[in-house]
C-alpha cells in the first residue's frame, strides 16, 4: 500500500470509529449534564453531527436538555409510552422475540474473541445498540491502527471482522430500528438520530462491499 493510500486508509478507519462512537453514546442510556456537555463541546469543535444533534437543544439551559432528553429516551426506549423501540437485536430477531436471546449469546462470543468487554455498570443486554455499534467503533480503531503500522495483513482481518459482524448482526436489524424510532410520535431529538444513523450504516455497507481498499 503506497503512502498517500496508507495515509486515505487510516484517516477513513479513524473517521469510522468516531461515527460508531458517537451514535453508541447517542443510545448508550439516559442523558445526564456529562453527556449534553460532551455533545455541545464536540459541536462547538466543529463536528457536523454533533452540531446538527444539538441543535433542538439550543436556548435550553442544563436542567432543561437533560430532563427533554430523559424523557424522551424512557418514552422511546424504556416503555414509557404505548409503543417502545427495542433496543436489543434479541427483540427483533429471536424466535421468540424476547432478550437476552442466541443473538445475544452469539455478540458476546464476537467480543470475547477481541477482548471487547461491556462495562458491569450498564444494565441492559450485551446486544443493545449502544454495545454492538461501540464493538465496530473498536474493530475500526484496530483496522486504523494497523493501517499507521503499515500492516496490511491484520488491516484486512479487521476489515473482514467489521464485515462479518456488520452483515451477520447489524445490517439484520439497525435499520428497521431506525425506521421505528422515525416513525414514533414521541420521537423528536432521537428522529434525525436515526436518520442519520440510517444513512450512516447504508455508506457502511458500500465501503465494507468494497473492502474498505483504495481502488
Amino acid at each position: 500500500m503506497s503512502s498517500s493510500d496508507l495515509s486515505e486508509t487510516k484517516e477513513l478507519a479513524q473517521n469510522r470509529a468516531l461515527g460508531y462512537a458517537l451514535f453508541a453514546d447517542l443510545f448508550f442510556q439516559e442523558a445526564n449534564e456529562a453527556f449534553v456537555e460532551r455533545l455541545r463541546e464536540s459541536a462547538l469543535a466543529g463536528a457536523d453531527d454533533a452540531a446538527f444533534f444539538a441543535e433542538p437543544l439550543v436556548g435550553l439551559n442544563m436542567q432543561e436538555a437533560v430532563s427533554q432528553l430523559r424523557s424522551e429516551y424512557a418514552a422511546l426506549f424504556l416503555a414509557m409510552s404505548a409503543t417502545p423501540v427495542f433496543t436489543s437485536e434479541s427483540a427483533y430477531l429471536s424466535s421468540s422475540n424476547c432478550l437476552m436471546q442466541e443473538q445475544r449469546d452469539q455478540v458476546v462470543r464476537a467480543y470475547r474473541a477481541e477482548g471487547f468487554e461491556v462495562s458491569e455498570d450498564f444494565r441492559q443486554p450485551e446486544d443493545h445498540i449502544a454495545v454492538e455499534l461501540s464493538f465496530m467503533s473498536r474493530l475500526c480503531a484496530l483496522a486504523a491502527s494497523s493501517a499507521e503500522r503499515g500492516d496490511d495483513a491484520m488491516f484486512l482481518e479487521y476489515t473482514a471482522k467489521q464485515k462479518e459482524f456488520y452483515q451477520t448482526h447489524i445490517a439484520r436489524w439497525v435499520p428497521l430500528f431506525c425506521q421505528l424510532v422515525q416513525d414514533h410520535p414521541k420521537a423528536s431529538f432521537f428522529r434525525p438520530v436515526a436518520c442519520r444513523l440510517d444513512g450512516f450504516l447504508a455508506m457502511e455497507a458500500s465501503l465494507l462491499d468494497e473492502a474498505l481498499l483504495p481502488a
